[in-house]
């Protein structure tokens, strides 16, 4: 199945629980707009560090943030840390503005963003393009966050 860029499908930008295409039935034409902005992004990134990029989330049907309006994407690079990849981001120019970029991990603690990503490391980037309903700069625009026991922590990088 063909998608909005060279290297990402429609199928992959509705993964959901690595179920490719899981969302795909719910597509908007709206959505697939922002989808489109949000991966040419991503190439630009896949440009930049030369191999590919795992799309570990993208489009959630139903979710009332960023993903659900198709404008946020959760990355791997596999081999790179999320902050290794957020401190790259910083430094390239985007055919679209970032909203948000924050390296997050399920390992509970904030040296986990050190460590290399790769499936199933629990380690991923999470980008975000400015769009419909999401128009005003985040208060962490860029953010290393982690799920502790309890809530989820934030900490500006």
């Amino acid at each position: 199945m063909t998608g909005p860029t060279p290297h990402f499908t429609w199928n992959e930008l509705t993964v959901r629980k690595r179920i490719p295409g899981a969302d795909l039935a719910r597509l908007t034409p709206a959505v697939r707009v922002e989808l489109a902005r949000v991966a040419a992004c991503a190439e630009v990134i896949r440009a930049h560090v030369g191999q590919p990029i795992r799309v570990t989330s993208a489009f959630r049907a139903g979710d009332p943030r960023q993903h659900g309006q198709g404008q946020a994407m959760d990355i791997q690079v596999d081999g790179m840390s999320p902050m290794e990849l957020l401190r790259i981001l910083r430094e390239l120019d985007m055919p679209h503005p970032l909203r948000q970029v924050i390296a997050e991990t399920d390992a509970g603690n904030r040296a986990a963003l050190d460590l290399p990503m790769g499936e199933g490391s629990g380690r991923w980037l999470h980008i975000a393009v400015f769009g419909a309903g999401f128009t005003r700069p985040s208060t962490l625009p860029w953010g290393a966050s982690w799920d502790p026991p309890g809530d989820r922590a934030y900490v500006a990088v």
